[in-house]
Formats: C-alpha cells, sequence, structure tokens
C-alpha cells in the first residue's frame, strides 16, 4: 500500500488513495462517455432537406443580373495564330492562369489573367504530360493542377506547365477533383460504376492508393440515360456533388466523406420518373417537374429543366429568402439566363466554378454585340451611360474572328 500510495503522489492514509484513484477512474469513464456519445452523433448522417420544385417555380418572381450579382466582368481571349478557339470545352481560372480546352481542334490552350495568349499548355500524345483526349480539369488553390487525360491517367503539374507526377488508374472515371491539397475524389456515374464494383466515388492519394469508396449501386441498379450528366464542383471551399438520377445533391467534406444535403421533390416524392426514364419518352413525365442541371455558387441554387414539355430557370437563396423563376427571352435560347439590366450585355447563367471563388461562363464575341442591340430592342431598363459605354468598349475590341468572352461574376 506505501507503493500505491508514492506512486500516486500521496503521503497520507491508504483509504484516501483509494478514494483519489476512484474519484479519477469516474473522471475518466465520464470523458469516454461524453467522446462516445460526441463521436456517434458526428457519425449520423442527418437526411438531405427537401426542395420542392414547383414552390421555387411559383411564375411570381421574376429577377434580372442586379437582382443575384453585385459585380463581373469580361476577359477578351487574345485571338492569334494558334490561339483560335471553335468551342470551349472547359475553362480554368485561378491566380494568372487561364487554361481553355479547345474541343474541336483538341488544344489545351494557355492565357494570362488579362486574356493575352500564352501558348499551348500540354502536347498532343500519350506519354506522361500529353493527353489524347481530356475529361477534367481541377486546382487546389495552392498551385497544384489536376487533368483527368486519356481515359485512365492523371497528370499533377504546376501552374508553369511543370509534371510534377502521372497516376495511372484502374477505372475510367469521368471527374477528378481534390478534395484536399492531399485527397482526390474520382467520379463513376453510371454506367462507369459497373467497371468500378459498383462504387461511384473513391478517394485516393497523391501516390494514387485507394483511402475509401463512396455511394455503393446495386448491380440491379439500371441507371437512367438522362443520369450520366453529373456536376462536381467547388463552391467557395466546399465541393458539391449533383447526381440527376435521384434528384439529390451530396456534400463531400475535407475528410472524404459524403452525405446527401438536398433533394428536389414534386407532388410530395422525388421524381421517380428520373430513375426510370429512357431514350423514348414517356407521357407520364407530362407532368412532371424534370430537374436536370443544377448549380450553386455562394447561397445561390440555379437549376434548370422541364415541367409539361416546357423548360424553365429557377433559383434559389435561402438566406435572402427568394426564389422564382427566371426571367428571359424564350424567342431565342442564346438569349436564356439572368437579363442584364446592369449595362444591357449579355445575359448570365452559370458555367463553372473556379478556384478562386469566382464563377465564369464563356459568350461568343459576336453574340455579344446581338445581345445589346436585342436587349435595346426589348426596352430592357439599364442606365444608358453605362450601355453607352459598355457597347463602345465591346465594338472596339470584338470582331468576326475573335474569340469568345470570359464573364467572370466575382465573389
Amino acid at each position: 500500500m506505501k507503493r500505491i500510495t508514492k506512486f500516486i503522489g500521496f503521503s497520507r492514509k491508504p483509504r484516501e488513495a483509494v478514494t483519489y484513484i476512484m474519484k479519477k477512474m469516474k473522471i475518466r469513464l465520464l470523458l469516454f462517455t461524453l467522446t462516445f456519445v460526441s463521436l456517434h452523433l458526428n457519425s449520423q448522417v442527418v437526411p438531405p432537406k427537401e426542395i420542392y420544385v414547383p414552390e421555387i417555380l411559383d411564375h411570381k418572381i421574376a429577377m434580372n443580373l442586379s437582382d443575384v450579382f453585385p459585380d463581373f466582368s469580361y476577359t477578351l481571349l487574345e485571338a492569334t495564330n494558334g490561339s483560335y478557339i471553335g468551342k470551349i470545352e472547359m475553362l480554368f481560372m485561378d491566380q494568372n492562369l487561364i487554361l481553355v480546352y479547345e474541343s474541336m481542334a483538341k488544344k489545351l490552350l494557355r492565357f494570362s489573367k488579362d486574356g493575352r495568349f500564352v501558348g499551348e499548355f500540354m502536347r498532343r500524345g500519350n506519354g506522361p504530360g500529353e493527353f489524347i483526349e481530356i475529361k477534367s480539369i481541377d486546382g487546389n488553390g495552392n498551385g497544384a493542377l489536376l487533368i483527368l487525360r486519356n481515359g485512365q491517367y492523371i497528370d499533377i503539374m504546376d501552374y508553369e506547365g511543370h509534371l510534377v507526377k502521372t497516376l495511372r488508374l484502374s477505372g475510367t472515371p469521368v471527374i477528378a477533383r481534390w478534395v484536399n491539397p492531399n485527397v482526390i475524389a474520382l467520379f463513376y456515374p453510371y454506367p462507369n460504376y459497373y467497371l468500378n464494383e459498383g462504387y461511384e466515388i473513391d478517394f485516393i492519394d497523391r501516390n494514387g492508393k485507394l483511402i475509401s469508396r463512396e455511394l455503393k449501386h446495386s448491380m440491379k441498379d439500371t441507371g437512367s440515360g438522362i443520369g450520366t450528366y453529373i456536376i462536381c464542383q467547388h463552391n467557395q471551399g466546399s465541393l458539391y456533388y449533383w447526381n440527376p438520377q435521384n434528384d439529390t445533391v451530396f456534400t463531400i467534406s475535407q475528410s472524404a466523406k459524403v452525405y446527401p444535403r438536398y433533394i428536389f421533390t414534386h407532388n410530395g416524392r422525388h421524381s421517380d420518373a428520373m430513375k426510370t426514364r429512357t431514350a423514348t419518352y414517356s407521357p407520364s413525365l407530362d407532368a412532371a417537374y424534370i430537374v436536370d442541371l443544377y448549380h450553386e455558387w455562394g447561397d445561390y441554387i440555379f437549376i434548370s429543366g422541364f415541367n409539361n414539355r416546357i423548360s424553365y430557370l429557377g433559383l434559389i437563396n435561402k438566406k435572402r429568402n427568394i426564389s422564382g423563376d427566371v426571367n428571359y427571352d424564350m424567342k431565342k435560347w442564346t438569349y436564356k439566363g439572368l437579363l442584364n439590366d446592369v449595362d444591357g450585355g449579355m445575359s448570365f447563367w452559370p458555367g463553372q466554378n473556379q478556384p478562386d471563388g469566382s464563377v465564369t461562363k464563356p459568350i461568343d464575341a459576336i453574340n455579344l454585340l446581338e445581345i445589346i442591340e436585342h436587349n435595346r430592342s426589348i426596352g430592357l431598363k439599364v442606365d444608358p451611360a453605362k450601355k453607352a459605354a459598355f457597347q463602345k468598349e465591346v465594338s472596339e475590341k470584338v470582331t468576326e474572328l475573335s474569340n469568345p468572352i470570359i464573364m467572370r461574376i466575382a465573389k
């Protein structure tokens, strides 16, 4: 007993030593219990919030650009030998770097932040740092690019185009995204997950080692033809994944976990028609609200789809408590978006979120001039002086050979 009292620092009676040990054990048991309960609560998956589509599209609210975005800018991409762009398949902007994947000529072009052409960023080929086809481009905000190419390869490169590492993948994902500087998410939507043991998302480290898998599918799940168009983008620090097969938006945490966040519903249920829809049009969809595209930026959610075979655009901002249809010209689809009542120029609908927190959309240069005239013809209310200054600036820079213009909304 003397040894015990000496070990715990007592020079008192043995009974006091026993009492002291019992108190310490109770405290440790309490701490253990609290830790266990906390971990249990944190591990529980919170059900996704329901977004009832008919309530959003109430046909009562028409919003213009000034109702949503405080400021935006245009960047004209320089058109010269080697930099002519037919169609922009992918666009990446961060720091002093703009990358454009031109899908017609299969070129990855590099521009400076002000639109000046620098050169080709990668060469054509099958070797490391070369490509035949690019599936996705992403940046982690720390100068590291993630380029998914040639079906089963990922190149990690710096912003100067130097190859850091090449990873060979076992499957064929359609999108690769940074989860954090050391973890990469690979997405295998229908039907790709059939060749990935039924998993829709893989998480790997920078060396290509598998960390975990998420969203397991039953091999009986036939999927949906319309469900192949997924979107996974960064939203100012977080990563979201939109899967139209089940009308669900997932959050991907920094710890490589996947949680359902929103589910779109109509008539008290989510769109079962989306899961069973095939290439043949089903009359049962006539009365359904179909959400086929989803995008979020900041506190805003943008959706588009069909209701009674009529297309719609919808916008939600829970913090500002606004939602409704977006006002756009149905007569010419190129005008679809939030009508630009700021300077009378191009209407806007989000394209791609960038690592710096902005959102961008490429637009045709000549089309921009046409839309300025169109907005004048419909009597869109806009500051005349601002419109005249903007029209003059565009007219002096744009020709028939001009490359697309990048419209950028800052955070």
